[in-house]
């Protein structure tokens, strides 16, 4: 088995404009133009509907249409820059600009020199004054010489725990595990904003002669052998993850310059997240059966502590320590927290529309008899699934709010504001609390 290279695949950040943004907003006027010129060339595919545009030397095409959210677009074989217009400062808390890097770019430049070209190109013709936020990053290694089967998929030990098997044609891409007859090609596990990806990148090359652009660093690694398959491991993160994860210095990882400078660390944090364990053949078709055989003959079907215990116990994959490390260079301290968000009264105001927006549209009218029903049930389930009334959950739920909030002044993040009187009444929450279970309590249902 051997380790070809490593690199940062895709990548997608957010620019936060500041300042004065009346420069910036003429020039997206001006792209609008263009892309109005765009929208009056007809062609079934998009992508050939465009008008080419030249900014400070370099060419790019202005599409005539545009991403979700954002009013146009520019592209070129580089990146691609969405565009919408800043609005007031004080209440516009959006991002203004989406860009995203080719993956042929990233190959060719790498992270950090292809983000300072296009962090100098913005500020010089765009917008100088800006906060760049990381909205997703894939992390990626090509291996040879450990060639995936069927049998993989139950050596991961992992947060998820639903598969699904889906045949494909070589060219269908879908979720947790895609083979073509006996042939595995692709392995998903997680979700969208945090995403292992494991499949054959030779393959997809066959397929795709576009997607070739990381044989330039295969070519580059005496070790490597064309004529065996390539294997890809790719870790995708994405925004709601990232500004979980601080350094040292309680940065987060969701401001760009701080997660470039920390990819180490993400590597160590998604390689610990998904682990491939060591565990021979006749365990894991056990475990795909969902039972294994006792000295008496008699099959034990596994339960989840038992799946739990015997990959915990498993020692790590030597594929997987090939890949320990994010080329060669071990991970700075990190820490993982939630950071707490602001509790506001508009959240109230907002779940009170919707609670009568719902009872409309399920019953068809709203009645204050619809309210007290709709509440008595709530009730119910939450004695049924809790075991105390909705009053004492949010009790409850008030507490763990606190005591999070605690936690993180204790960290050194970012403290939010938290109204005196849920300080001074914190005792009684608490109270309230165990109140179902203090024989002279003042605990009372809803109704």
């Amino acid at each position: 088995m051997i380790l070809i290279s490593q690199h940062v695949d895709t990548f997608k950040e957010a620019l936060y404009l500041k300042g004065d943004t009346i420069e910036y907003n003429k020039f997206i006027c001006a792209l609008m133009e263009f892309k109005e010129e765009a929208q009056f060339i007809h062609h079934q595919n998009n992508d050939l509907r465009f008008v080419n545009f030249v900014v400070g030397g370099i060419k790019f095409q202005v599409m005539a249409t545009s991403i979700t959210g954002y009013s146009v677009t520019m592209k070129n074989q580089d990146i691609s820059i969405a565009f919408r217009k800043r609005g007031d400062t004080k209440t516009d808390k959006n991002p203004s600009i989406k860009i995203e890097y080719r993956a042929s770019y990233l190959v060719k430049y790498g992270i950090k020199d292809a983000y300072e070209t296009v962090k100098k190109f913005v500020q010089t013709y765009i917008h100088k004054d800006y906060i760049s936020k990381a909205q997703e990053i894939h992390l990626a290694a090509d291996t040879q010489g450990y060639n995936f089967t069927l049998l993989d998929m139950k050596r991961f030990k992992n947060y998820t725990t639903k598969a699904k098997y889906i045949e494909g044609d070589g060219g269908e891409l879908g979720r947790h595990m895609i083979f073509n007859s006996e042939e595995l090609e692709t392995m998903y596990f997680g979700s969208s904003n945090n995403l292992l990806r494991i499949y054959n990148k030779s393959k997809e090359i066959k397929i795709h002669p576009d997607s070739a652009h990381s044989q330039l660093l295969w070519n580059k690694n005496p070790d490597y052998n064309e004529e065996n398959p390539v294997w890809r491991i790719e870790f995708q993160i994405r925004k709601p993850i990232l500004k979980t994860l601080f350094n040292a210095y309680k940065e987060s990882f969701e401001f760009t310059e701080v997660l470039l400078n920390n990819l180490p660390s993400i590597w160590t944090f998604c390689h610990s997240y998904y682990s491939m364990k060591d565990l021979d053949q006749e365990t894991v078709i056990s475990l795909i059966l969902g039972y294994r055989i006792l000295k008496s003959g008699i099959p034990k079907p596994y339960t989840k502590t038992a799946i739990k215990r015997l990959k915990n116990k498993a020692d790590l994959h030597d594929f997987w320590k090939l890949i320990t490390f994010y080329n060669a260079t071990k991970a700075d301290f990190y820490f993982r927290f939630n950071q707490v968000k602001q509790s506001l009264p508009i959240y109230a105001m907002n779940s009170v529309c919707a609670c009568i927006s719902t009872i409309i549209k399920h019953y068809g009218e709203y009645t204050p008899e619809l309210q007290a029903m709709v509440m008595r049930q709530a009730e119910e389930r939450s004695l049924k699934n809790h075991e105390i009334g909705l009053i004492d959950n949010g009790y409850k739920k008030t507490a763990d709010y606190m005591l999070k909030i605690e936690k993180q002044r204790k960290l050194g993040l970012d403290i939010i504001e938290v109204d005196d009187s849920v300080k001074d009444n914190l005792d009684f929450y608490i109270g309230q609390i165990v109140s179902p279970y203090v024989a002279e309590s003042a605990h009372q249902p809803i109704f």
